[in-house]
C-alpha cells in the first residue's frame, strides 16, 4: 500500500477547483453568451420574432450526469436554457432575453457553490481519514511494543503460561490495528483522489510517486511452541516425580544379572 502524506489547504483547494473545473468556465461562457443576447434583441426593433444563438445549435445535445444522494454526495448538473426563438415586441424580446440571463447568472453561482461544496467534501474525508490513520498507527506502535516486551521477558521460560496467553492476547489486537491502519491509509488514498478530481486536476497528490508501506512482521509460531513446549515440560517433571521410588511411584525394575562364563547350571 501507499505511503502518502499531503498537507491540504481548504481555501486554496476551492480556488484551485473554482479555476480548473470545466463546468465553471462552461456556465461562465454560457453566461457571457446570454448577456451578448441581450444586445442582439435590442437591435432589432420591428422584428416580431428573432432567432436566437440556440437555434444555431442544440444546447441540449450533451447529456447531463445524475446526481447521486448516497454517501458520496454528488448533486445532480443544472444545464443553461434559451428558446430557439423568441416573439414579441422589441421591449417584450428584451426582457425575455434578461430573464434567461439572470438565470444564467444564477447557474453560474450555483454551480460555482456546488463545486466548492463538493471540494470541501473531499477535504474533509481525507481529514477524517488522515486522523484515523494517526491514530491506528499510535495503537499498532504501542502494541509492538508490549510485544517485544513480553518476547524479552519470557527467554528464562518463567511464568510461561501466563506470559504467552498475554503475548498472543497482545498480538491479536495488534492484528486488528494494524488492519484498521490499512483500512484508513486505502479511506484515505481514495479520498485524495477525489480530491485531485474535485479540483479539476489542480492539486496532485503525488500517488505515483509515493513508496510502497513494508508488511509488517507477523507474529511467528515460535510465540504458540514456546507455550506448548512449556506445557510438555511440566509434563515430563511431573512424570519423572511420579516414578521416583517413595514418592507414590512404582519401584525400579532390578538389572538382571548376566550369568559369569563357565558358572554352572
Amino acid at each position: 500500500m501507499l505511503d502518502v502524506s499531503a498537507v491540504l489547504d481548504l481555501t486554496l483547494l476551492v480556488q484551485l477547483a473554482l479555476a480548473h473545473r470545466p463546468e465553471v468556465i462552461q456556465t461562465a461562457v454560457a453566461a457571457q453568451v446570454a448577456e451578448l443576447e441581450i444586445s442582439c434583441q435590442e437591435v432589432r426593433r420591428r422584428s416580431l420574432t428573432l432567432r436566437t444563438f440556440a437555434s444555431g445549435s442544440d444546447i441540449h445535445a450533451q447529456p447531463l450526469p445524475a446526481g447521486s444522494y448516497d454517501e458520496r454526495y454528488s448533486p445532480a448538473a443544472v444545464g443553461p436554457e434559451m428558446p430557439g426563438t423568441i416573439n414579441g415586441r422589441q421591449p417584450d424580446r428584451v426582457e425575455q432575453a434578461r430573464a434567461y440571463a439572470e438565470r444564467a447568472r444564477q447557474v453560474v453561482e450555483k454551480t460555482r457553490n456546488l463545486v466548492r461544496l463538493e471540494v470541501e467534501q473531499a477535504y474533509y474525508r481525507c481529514l477524517e481519514a488522515s486522523r484515523k490513520l494517526e491514530k491506528f498507527a499510535q495503537g499498532a506502535k504501542l502494541s509492538d511494543s508490549a510485544i517485544k516486551g513480553i518476547r524479552e521477558s519470557i527467554k528464562d521460560f518463567t511464568e510461561v503460561r501466563s506470559r504467552v496467553d498475554a503475548l498472543l492476547n497482545t498480538a491479536l489486537i495488534g492484528s486488528q490495528l494494524q488492519i484498521g491502519q490499512n483500512e484508513a491509509r486505502y479511506q484515505l488514498l481514495i479520498a485524495l483522489a477525489g480530491l485531485e478530481r474535485a479540483t479539476g486536476g489542480a492539486f496532485c497528490a503525488g500517488l505515483e510517486k509515493a513508496g510502497q508501506i513494508s508488511a509488517p512482521n507477523p507474529v511467528t509460531n515460535e510465540d504458540s511452541s514456546r507455550k506448548e513446549k512449556a506445557e510438555d515440560n511440566k509434563t515430563d517433571e511431573k512424570n519423572g516425580k511420579a516414578n521416583e521410588p517413595g514418592k507414590g511411584g512404582a519401584a525400579p525394575l532390578p538389572t538382571p544379572r548376566r550369568l559369569e562364563a563357565g558358572s554352572r547350571r
